[in-house]
């Protein structure tokens, strides 16, 4: 019988932090022009970003492991339709929110651009069924996971359904052993798989050639850059891997160890994180763009990748109190609205004022507007709305809920 799982608030914290980085990131497209003069600022960002999406796929891989691995373990049929039905009321009432939305501000705003709204027509189911990240195409020589305006940073949400779906089979058939060997074994071959993927990728240029050939090139995403970066069973499998090798650890092992250790380890990978994003040197080609056969971007990937997933590792195990600070978790609870709805704000203030002060008053009014509407989308949509489209599926499947729908408290709700 699964057992009731504790919420770990460092997680929830960590989610936080992870959401509010991407935000970071993102404010480059307020500026555009300030940033692509001053790359030795702008690689900052970019480490962000890198940064930022690492933490998501490796902290989603451990919350649906440590939710779902023994309720699917236990009653395959049963447990997979649940936990299929869980992630999508989850996820999906706001997605589909989001991309209708802007697919009717692209018809709007672009209706001159005959190319540009086929494209978006073309690619809206593709976005609807959340499967954009998992084709490299192009419509009118732009890739359609980049369509959709500014959507695409759906691409994601796309990329954790595929992973869902991989979740499924790696869970009965791949990792049955579930022991503290076996599973720092999946720790490491996952962190050492995805360095191994990068090297070959970028070292030995075979499938860049290939999928250009079939498909065509596009230089604002590269082959290499999209195995990694975005198809579910690239790069980002490692990450979620990892994060599932992580949560088994902290099953079989968080009473077995002195937290110490960890607490000492998450102090290393913090300031390793640090120093990296530091090192101008080595992340100048990314500043630059010239990003096509750089060494530095393979080398971000791996690097941010093995500190990231260590350091998600050491705070699981040995606790982290400023991630537990209560601003801190609220930021995880409403970082899936303020990950997607950000985006909006960022065509609201992009480009006004000219001088420094200009600057910082539009990025303060950019990022308080981005979490007072996240925060209500949250309390007033995203939870209402899950809990009816769960209920609503329940019934449509005959589920029995024994009336715990609208008052269960999973963990999952504030670390999906």
């Amino acid at each position: 019988m699964s057992v009731k799982r504790v919420m770990i608030d460092e997680l929830t914290g960590l989610r936080g932090i992870a959401a509010l980085f991407i935000i970071l990131n993102h404010i480059q497209l307020l500026y555009h022009s300030f940033f692509n003069y001053n790359f030795a600022f702008k690689h900052y960002f970019i480490c962000c970003g890198i940064i930022g999406m690492d933490l998501f796929f490796i902290l989603s891989g451990f919350v649906i492991y440590y939710n779902y691995a023994d309720k699917i373990r236990e009653s395959a049929k049963d447990g997979i339709l649940k936990f299929l039905i869980a992630r999508f009321a989850r996820l999906y009432p706001l997605y589909f929110v989001f991309i209708i939305g802007f697919f009717i501000y692209n018809l709007i705003t672009g209706y001159h651009n005959t190319n540009m709204v086929n494209a978006n027509f073309a690619t809206l189911p593709a976005f609807l069924l959340g499967v954009q990240s998992w084709i490299y195409a192009f419509l009118y020589n732009i890739p359609v996971v980049h369509l959709q305006g500014s959507a695409n940073i759906s691409w994601s949400i796309s990329t954790e359904f595929g992973l869902y779906l991989f979740f499924i089979p790696f869970v009965i058939y791949m990792f049955k052993k579930r022991t503290i060997k076996s599973s720092l074994a999946l720790f490491i071959f996952s962190i050492t798989a995805y360095a191994a993927l990068a090297i070959f990728l970028y070292k030995c240029n075979i499938i860049n050639p290939l999928l250009t050939n079939l498909f065509g090139f596009n230089k604002s995403i590269t082959p290499q850059n999209w195995v990694i970066n975005m198809f579910p069973l690239g790069g980002r499998m490692f990450q979620f891997m990892s994060g599932c090798a992580i949560a088994q650890f902290y099953i079989c092992a968080k009473d077995k160890f002195n937290k110490n250790i960890y607490k000492v380890l998450s102090y290393f990978s913090i300031i390793a994180i640090f120093l990296c994003m530091m090192n101008s040197g080595w992340m100048s080609t990314i500043a630059n763009e010239n990003i096509s056969h750089t060494t530095a971007y393979m080398f971000s990937f791996i690097v941010f990748s093995l500190l990231c997933s260590v350091f998600v590792f050491s705070i699981t195990l040995g606790g982290a109190a400023f991630l537990r600070v209560k601003q801190i978790v609220w930021l995880g609870e409403i970082s899936y609205s303020s990950y997607l709805l950000h985006i909006i704000f960022i065509l609201i203030f992009k480009n006004n004022g000219h001088h420094i002060s200009s600057y910082l008053l539009n990025i303060c009014a950019f990022i308080l507007f981005t979490y007072i509407i996240a925060w209500l989308s949250y309390k007033y949509f995203e939870m209402p709305m899950r809990k009816k489209t769960k209920y609503f599926l329940y019934n449509l499947f005959n589920i029995d809920t024994n009336g715990k729908i609208g008052r269960e408290k999973e963990y999952e709700k504030t670390c999906s």
